[in-house]
């Protein structure tokens, strides 16, 4: 089963790789990017570590107009010129974990709004990082 996050920025304060691997440290999350890629144009697995097991997530930037169109909450995000960052993972809780790790870092550094659309809602920083914890602590069992 796939799952999915979306994190919207400003065009101006979406972050590149180097700054995303900033923003997981500067959060003190158990989360780092394990390769160097161009994310303007990198799209599928980025690999990842969760504490000490590899892991990672699927990402891609989406089209803002496309997904406004299908997800009609997304037109309520008052953001000039948005860029929407999709965070795939599948059924494995280490994928889970970083993906919400990563939108909690992305929101709190560079003013991104979370969105998950199997829920159908925003998600608050809070709440990406409670969850984020949550997975976590089940890949410990």
């Amino acid at each position: 089963m796939s799952m999915q996050l979306l994190v919207l920025f400003a065009m101006q304060d979406a972050p590149d790789i180097d700054e995303w691997k900033n923003a997981l440290t500067e959060q003190n999350v158990p989360v780092s990017i394990t390769e160097e890629v161009d994310l303007g144009s990198h799209a599928g697995f980025l690999p990842m570590r969760l504490e000490n097991k590899d892991t990672g997530l699927y990402f891609q930037i989406e089209d803002y107009a496309d997904l406004a169109a299908s997800i009609p909450p997304l037109k309520e995000v008052s953001i000039e010129d948005p860029v929407v960052y999709s965070l795939g993972y599948g059924g494995s809780l280490e994928e889970g974990a970083v993906a919400f790790y990563s939108a909690f870092a992305m929101t709190v550094a560079f003013n991104g709004v979370a969105y998950e659309p199997q829920g159908g809602g925003f998600m608050s920083a809070d709440s990406l990082l409670e969850a984020a914890t949550q997975l976590y602590e089940l890949t410990a069992n």
